[in-house]
Parts: structure tokens; sequence; C-alpha cells
């Protein structure tokens, strides 16, 4: 099953110049599988599109060396504009090792 839904990904890449189209995980899917209740999992697991990002950022005190701190948060990035501005949904401190 996951052989056929990635070579459906990958000749849906190779047709439309290197970028999935936008059915191609609903295409892929139905490739890959018969069974309707893993077909609608399936579906709610994968995009063509991901807006949703997690960014990990250090504080450093110099160029070498370990981070003095270290956040993460979850950002949506918009498919509307490449300037459009985002904001952080989620910021926290997640320390450093």
């Amino acid at each position: 099953m996951a052989s056929a839904f990635a070579s459906s990904i990958v000749a849906d890449r190779e047709a439309n110049g290197g970028r999935a189209s936008s059915n191609a995980v609903g295409y892929a899917i139905n490739d890959a599988t018969s069974d309707a209740d893993l077909r609608s999992r399936l579906s709610r697991m994968f995009t063509v599109r991901p807006t949703l990002f997690y960014a990990t950022v250090e504080l450093r005190t110099s160029t070498v060396g370990p981070a003095a701190a270290r956040f993460g948060g979850y950002f949506i990035v918009s498919n509307r504009s490449s300037t459009d501005r985002t904001a952080f949904l989620t910021w926290e401190n997640i320390g450093v090792e």
C-alpha cells in the first residue's frame, strides 16, 4: 500500500512540473487502498500544501558553544501571498540539553 501511495504522488509531481497537484493526495489514497475507512483516515493525515509549521529558535551568547536557551512554537504560513505576516500560535521554552 505504501509503495502505491508513494508512486502515485511521485507520478503526479512529475506530471505537474515537480509540484504535486491539489488532488494528488486523494488520487494516491484511492490508488493505494479500496478500504473506505482507511481512505478516510489517510485523507485526514496527509496534505499537499502544508500550512502549519514548527520552528525552534536558539539563543546564543557567542558563535561557538552551546545554546543559552531554546524556544519553539507552531505558526501558520499562508498560501495567499509571500508578503502576508504570521504570528506564532504557541511559544514555549523547550530548554537546552
